[in-house]
């Protein structure tokens, strides 16, 4: 049985779970070994199925054209047969942005999200969809991804937490 839980971790990561997220990642084939242990640093979020590691989200502090200033990057990583959950992935976004916010509003201006999946791409597309969620449209990434963000000073939408 499906039971999705997320555990924030960013600077956090045990050695066991470094341990787990790197083998998720080469078993997978998503990164090479040298790929998985430049980004470990990275990850933010756990996606966890009965305490198993099923996926990962990653941030990383990039500058951003839109604004001239420092916003994290997020990515995001679950097995196939635990996609699909549009409530999981709301929630993975929501925490992202409030744990970050909490830590680093003084250091980075808010998060920016690169499509890079096709059903997400599509989604992205619909403009209403992106918008309703709280997200600004940007334009295309220099790999010809959009890109959409929100900023920490101007929640709206999901991230509009009281």
């Amino acid at each position: 049985m499906i039971d999705l839980n997320l555990k924030f971790v960013y600077q956090s990561l045990t050695k066991e779970e470094k341990q787990d997220i790197l083998s998720l990642w080469i078993s997978s084939g998503v990164l090479s070994k040298e790929q998985a242990y430049k980004r470990i640093e990275e990850v933010s979020t756990l996606i966890l199925n009965n305490n198993k590691i099923v996926g990962v989200s990653t941030v990383y502090p990039q500058y951003f054209i839109r604004s001239d200033s420092i916003f994290f990057f997020f990515r995001m990583f679950i097995q196939q047969e635990f996609r699909g959950s549009n409530s999981i992935r709301k929630k993975l976004m929501q925490l992202n942005y409030s744990e970050l916010k909490k830590r680093f509003e003084n250091k980075a201006y808010g998060l920016v999200v690169e499509l890079e999946n096709k059903k997400l791409d599509n989604l992205g597309k619909n403009t209403n969809y992106m918008t309703k969620r709280g997200y600004t449209y940007y334009g295309k990434s220099p790999r010809g991804l959009q890109l959409w963000y929100v900023m920490f000073d101007e929640p709206k939408g999901i991230f509009n937490i009281k």
